[in-house]
């Protein structure tokens, strides 16, 4: 196992009140065409409240609420690809007349791109042939649609004390945490938001989950 040379995480957030945030990002995201939804600036990350990945099969135009995003670069050659990490659901009889559930039902995790779903289903008991299935897009959902709103008003946490007060007030956080290997002249940056964050006023410390 390789271990990543450096690694750094940082915060994003707006800038004045929780109320000011809301308001703006539901007036000002923009939507975003497929692929191509990078920004140029620093302070810059998806509104996760409205991104999603919509399936266009008519059979089943499915909507996945977008989690996460990974990004790896390869510096050597300027290439990047991008990852979507979907909200998990439990598996179900779509569109069945009875029975919603499975007899041997399972948690169900999409991860979107290059061109690829990687798909997890979790059951009550390991089964690794089944756990984990790749897919060459489209599939059974069609060609996918990317729905994704860039976050407006972003500002970075540079402090401690940035941090704690913005968790304080009840703004909503989005870490990106930057992972770099020389020897591979990779680099990742994985962003989410931050669902849940510890505060330690005693040892000026944080700690998300």
């Amino acid at each position: 196992m390789t271990t990543p040379e450096h690694t750094r995480r940082r915060f994003l957030t707006t800038a004045g009140a929780v109320s000011s945030f809301v308001t703006a990002t539901l007036a000002r995201s923009t939507a975003l065409p497929a692929q191509t939804n990078e920004s140029n600036s620093p302070n810059s990350c998806l509104d996760y409240r409205r991104s999603f990945i919509c399936g266009t099969s008519e059979l089943n135009s499915v909507r996945f609420w977008v989690e996460s995003r990974t990004t790896i670069t390869d510096s050597s050659t300027g290439e990047s690809a991008v990852f979507y990490q979907c909200a998990s659901c439990k598996s179900e009889n779509t569109f069945g007349e009875k029975d919603l559930f499975y007899p041997d039902n399972y948690d169900f995790l999409p991860i979107f791109g290059d061109g690829h779903w990687l798909l997890f289903r979790r059951k009550a008991r390991l089964e690794v042939e089944q756990y984990r299935q790749t897919l060459v897009s489209p599939n059974g959902w069609g060609e996918p649609r990317l729905l994704l709103h860039e976050g407006a008003n972003v500002r970075t946490l540079d402090t401690w004390e940035q941090i704690r007060d913005a968790t304080a007030q009840g703004v909503p956080l989005v870490s990106q945490t930057e992972l770099i290997n020389e020897e591979t002249s990779l680099k990742a940056v994985m962003e989410c938001p931050v669902k849940t964050m510890n505060i330690s006023l005693e040892k000026r410390m944080y700690q998300t989950d």
